[in-house]
């Protein structure tokens, strides 16, 4: 069986789910600018399946840690993270079984991310596109 064919029979949860997002990182607590560095999906140890979106920080002092995102695509209750995170990256997929042929249009795309503490745990949260400003210094008005 193909991931598009284990992953098709998410498609009607994945397109009803909710857009929103958070995930776990090693980074310590603060703002950061990244850029997708690559996407794959993998299965685990225990037979599950999991999208991992590769970044780097692009600036700063971390400017150069390399870290990822996890999302499980096996449980309909998280797809709205997702389904957020590929959103903000700008991939709007009708369905999940898109995800393994889509999912490199997101490469070297720059992104706001955040970083919390709770507890043990590190959350991050994609919160949007860093775009390019155009240099406007010889525009005449």
């Amino acid at each position: 069986m193909t991931i598009e064919n284990t992953l098709a029979q998410f498609d009607s949860a994945f397109e009803s789910a909710e857009v929103t997002t958070n995930a776990t990182i090693d980074l310590p607590e603060g703002k950061y600018e990244a850029k997708v560095t690559g996407t794959e999906i993998f299965e685990s140890g225990d037979g599950r399946n999991f999208f991992r979106i590769n970044m780097e920080v692009a600036n700063g002092e971390m400017k150069g840690t390399k870290f990822s995102k996890l999302h499980g695509l096996d449980n309909p209750e998280r797809f709205k993270y997702l389904k957020g995170d590929l959103t903000v990256c700008g991939l709007m997929l009708g369905k999940l079984s898109e995800l393994p042929s889509q999912m490199n249009r997101i490469h070297g795309v720059k992104l706001r991310v955040q970083c919390k503490k709770n507890g043990q745990y590190t959350n991050y949260y994609i919160n949007g596109q860093v775009f390019e400003r155009k240099d406007d210094s010889n525009v005449p008005f």
